[in-house]
């Protein structure tokens, strides 16, 4: 167990520098793949600045407090409370409320991304749900965090030992912690349901279903978090106060759940920087949104009155497996190609699929639509894959 607080600094480091690096990964795929930002990067954006807050009290509480040091005792083997001890307290505290926001805003993050990829009533419906009761969840536990023992200041005076004036904080933390890891099962359960109703291989299935799993690192980080709350509730009821050496864990934890969670949400969206799997392949993606964020160059977009296709199945060689919906006010050439925009699941495979209705991908439209226009699809458009003369073969204009 680490413990020291040189380690508890150095792990802490490490993994702020992860999930910093998977937002900016994450960015720069989008930029990649020209696609504008959703509401669920701006709740990624937000879970990290509280990750940084979170980061920051246990610096404070490892320069300025006791954090994973033992209680001072006196001549007697009594413990000593000393100012550090406060600190220790103090920073202690307002994790507990940044964490909490943390969790609520990655979750939410990882919900509207489900938003934006998937279509289907059913599924809508138990994402909408879900988001209730995410906001829900983290509304009700930052105040219970943050009121849990009233005046406030009893939080880190005394170590907060008046049990007349704090409600049941042992409860309270358990009742977050298991809820927080039911609510990340629940969560990441979600789209396997629609990813297996897809008509692709088998193989093909359990790789994407594996990307959206990685999560899983985030509630295996829960159980353990779990495992080290009723140890320390343990060591409590036995009489052993030296809480700045048994509490040290507890931190530590809460804040490797919050750095994985934000890697894990953002996981899914970084395909397109290792489409060609090789470090060539993926630092010439890095550049080649380096060099257009720096120029502001940008694709050529189809001329008005262009036919786009909108296919549900093209491989390497352009072929479509049947489906196409297309509009075009005026009849243009065939050999005019449209800008690729790919920001879905379409992403982790070169191919195009037929789609359960219950679980449609944004990629294709709706598919109960018979006609679609290039501007009603927008920015989720995904106009598949063109032969070298720039025809898409297999076409069928409706």
């Amino acid at each position: 167990m680490v413990q020291s607080p040189g380690q508890v600094v150095g792990v802490t480091t490490f993994l702020l520098f992860l999930a910093g690096l998977a937002i900016i990964l994450r960015f720069c795929a989008r930029r990649l793949k020209k696609v504008g930002l959703g509401w669920d990067d701006h709740a990624i954006v937000l879970a990290m600045l509280f990750t940084i807050v979170s980061a920051i009290c246990i610096y404070v509480g490892a320069a300025y407090g006791d954090l994973a040091r033992h209680v001072e005792l006196d001549d007697q083997g009594n413990g000593v409370w000393t100012h550090r001890d406060v600190v220790f307290l103090e920073a202690n505290f307002a994790q507990q409320l940044s964490s909490t926001l943390t969790f609520g805003l990655t979750k939410l993050s990882v919900l509207l991304f489900y938003k934006r990829v998937f279509r289907g009533d059913t599924f809508n419906a138990a994402v909408w749900t879900m988001i209730s009761i995410i906001g829900v969840w983290t509304v009700a536990f930052f105040f219970a965090n943050l009121l849990q023992c009233y005046p406030i200041y009893l939080n880190w005076t005394d170590s907060g030992a008046q049990a007349d004036s704090c409600i049941m904080t042992n409860e309270m933390y358990l009742a977050q912690a298991w809820t927080d890891m039911l609510t990340d099962v629940m969560i990441l359960s979600l789209p396997i349901p629609c990813i297996w109703a897809l008509q692709m291989p088998a193989r093909h299935k359990v790789g994407v279903s594996a990307i959206f799993l990685l999560g899983l690192l985030t509630v295996l980080s829960g159980i353990v978090k779990l495992v080290i709350f009723y140890h320390i509730m343990a060591l409590a009821a036995g009489g052993d106060y030296d809480i700045t050496w048994y509490e040290t864990p507890s931190l530590l934890w809460v804040f490797i759940e919050s750095a994985l969670g934000i890697v894990g949400a953002c996981l899914p969206l970084l395909r397109p920087l290792f489409a060609g799997t090789s470090t060539k392949g993926f630092m010439r993606n890095l550049r080649s949104v380096a060099i257009r964020t720096i120029t502001g160059a940008e694709e050529p977009k189809p001329s008005e009155g262009s036919t786009t296709a909108v296919g549900s199945g093209s491989g390497s060689s352009g072929k479509k497996s049947g489906k196409t919906i297309v509009e075009s006010d005026s009849k243009a050439s065939e050999g005019q190609s449209g800008s690729e925009n790919t920001d879905t699941l379409k992403s982790w495979d070169e191919k195009d699929y037929d789609y359960n209705s219950h679980c449609t991908l944004t990629t294709h439209g709706h598919l109960d639509q018979k006609r679609v226009t290039v501007e009603s699809i927008g920015s989720f458009v995904d106009v598949g894959e063109r032969g070298s003369s720039g025809k898409r073969q297999g076409d069928v204009n409706v």
